[in-house]
């Protein structure tokens, strides 16, 4: 499946996208940085790219997934009834049903499959690149998302929202939504915190010159920013999940040899031994604090299913 789902590409490297970064080392002089980059572009294989000039009003999102079978499918559905017009998908070698469920969906909606053969967790250098190749093929704006995010707008679709904004970069409130022992994801209500993370998301802009950082909390890139945007984060949706996430987060932060304090939970995850990992996992679901990987539930949290919303929070569920 693997190696069909990579020979299937017929990929094209993203030379003017390294050429752009180049400059950008160029400045910062961060041979470091530069390495890394390198190592990517060689591993990295993109589908064929018809260039194209800016389509204003064009909305394209973007985002790097490994073993994301549970999820996958629901949130790029989701980003498709939220009116974007195509979605750039590159999978992290995965072993799971994840391959085949995104061919499935490129072959039902605007989606442009990819291929990260890089193991370490270069997030922020990917997810440039990919935001690269989209502006190239003509994207106005970019939502870097996650396999585990909902996007909303208040009121209105993503899409006719980032049309109408005037700014170049919009940051999305992030609410974290746990499970409830029993429910399937999108099966009924799950514990929605009111309050949001601390952490926000960015959607931006098309730009040549753009950088993303880790997590797509942050982008550098010209121009006025504002805040808007909302999503619904689904870290956790099952034991299994929640051990795979720690373990394979932790070794791809290893392969990078990124700095300890990035990726603590995953980290933190991944030492658990076995029948302590199910402990946390009970504590999880019954809402407490967990010290062991630094988690504490914060805000109080109201149940509710976003996955059968349209705009954010039709229901008041997280109003004060």
């Amino acid at each position: 499946m693997i190696t069909m789902f990579r020979n299937r590409l017929g990929s094209t490297r993203l030379g003017e996208g390294y050429r752009a970064w180049r400059r950008i080392r160029d400045l910062r002089g961060d041979p470091v940085r530069s390495a890394s980059l390198q190592r990517v572009v060689r591993t990295m294989e993109f589908p064929p790219l018809r260039p194209h000039a800016r389509l204003r009003g064009s909305v394209w999102a973007i985002t790097m997934v490994k073993n994301e079978e549970d999820l996958i499918v629901p949130v790029v559905e989701h980003l498709f009834r939220q009116g974007i017009d195509a979605a750039l998908i590159a999978d992290n070698d995965s072993s799971d049903r994840t391959p085949g469920l995104l061919e499935e969906l490129a072959g039902r909606y605007s989606v442009h499959l990819a291929f990260d053969g890089e193991g370490a967790f270069y997030q922020d250098l990917k997810m440039t690149l990919l935001a690269d190749w989209a502006r190239r093929a003509g994207a106005d704006w970019i939502v870097p998302f996650d396999a585990d995010e909902f996007w909303f707008a208040p009121g209105t679709s993503l899409a006719v929202y980032l049309r109408s904004c005037r700014v170049n970069v919009v940051s999305a409130a992030m609410h974290d939504l746990f499970p409830v022992d029993g429910v399937r994801f999108g099966q009924g209500a799950w514990r929605l915190m009111t309050a949001p993370h601390q952490l926000r998301k960015v959607a931006f802009r098309s730009h040549r010159h753009a950088v993303l950082d880790y997590g797509n909390h942050h982008v550098s890139r010209p121009g006025p920013s504002a805040d808007g945007l909302r999503l619904v984060h689904v870290p956790w949706r099952s034991y299994d999940q929640f051990r795979r996430k720690g373990l394979q987060g932790s070794q791809a932060l290893s392969l990078a040899g990124a700095d300890p304090t990035l990726g603590y939970q995953w980290r933190n995850v991944a030492c658990l031994e076995v029948e302590h990992a199910k402990k946390v996992w009970a504590s999880i679901l019954a809402g407490e604090p967990v010290s062991e990987i630094c988690w504490s539930p914060g805000a109080p949290s109201r149940l509710a299913d976003p996955s059968q919303w349209s705009v954010w929070d039709p229901e008041g569920a997280t109003a004060s």
